[in-house]
């Protein structure tokens, strides 16, 4: 199927032999619920953090959600964490979520959202999967960190880093606890580098 013009934020195939592509950050289409959220609720988020949301893309290929809960949330009891299920989760790993985040009073689970907007509202601080959520967190001026499912969200994560809107973290299946734990410690803690990332989105 060739589609003339093509307009996508990012474009990591061949080269296109189409007359028009708009390629880039500039050409990334904003769906109307996040729009209309942003316009209609002021963004003020807390210092320290106090809300944190996790949304690990539509499927979690790497199944890193339920360790995300059980690395941070016996060590931060003072903040509530709510993490959104993708519709592309599997059985099995719906069913471990909901396991895991019953250990923790202060884990709320989300199914998968028609209107995200609302939840990036509420929220202090994101740790996301390395999709198109990283430019929804940079329209929301959201504090976050990056963790890739696989090596195109790498490439692309390490550019937003430098873009100062989010913290890279690499790629999941390389993701040790220690190094999750003590950069979400360190950055949740460091007023002046959140409010950065904020201005940067």
């Amino acid at each position: 199927l060739k589609i003339d013009p093509l307009i996508q934020p990012f474009f990591a195939g061949p080269q296109s032999n189409a007359s028009n592509v708009l390629s880039g950050l500039k050409y990334f289409i904003f769906r109307e619920d996040l729009v209309h959220a942003l316009s209609n609720n002021p963004i003020q988020k807390k210092f320290p953090p106090k809300k944190i949301l996790i949304t690990m893309g539509g499927s979690d290929p790497g199944n890193i959600s339920t360790s995300l809960l059980e690395w941070l949330c016996p060590q931060n009891s003072s903040m509530e964490f709510s993490l959104v299920i993708g519709p592309g989760f599997s059985r099995k790993n719906r069913e471990h979520v909901y396991s895991v985040a019953k250990k923790y009073p202060n884990v709320c689970v989300y199914p998968p959202q028609e209107k995200m907007g609302d939840l990036y509202v509420q929220a202090d601080f994101l740790i996301m999967s390395g999709g198109i959520t990283k430019f929804e967190a940079a329209l929301f001026g959201l504090p976050s960190l990056m963790i890739a499912q696989n090596a195109q969200e790498e490439v692309l994560g390490q550019r937003f880093e430098q873009f100062g809107t989010s913290r890279f973290l690499g790629l999941v299946t390389l993701l040790k606890p220690e190094v999750m734990q003590q950069t979400f410690k360190q950055l949740t803690s460091d007023k002046n580098a959140l409010l950065l990332m904020s201005k940067n989105g």
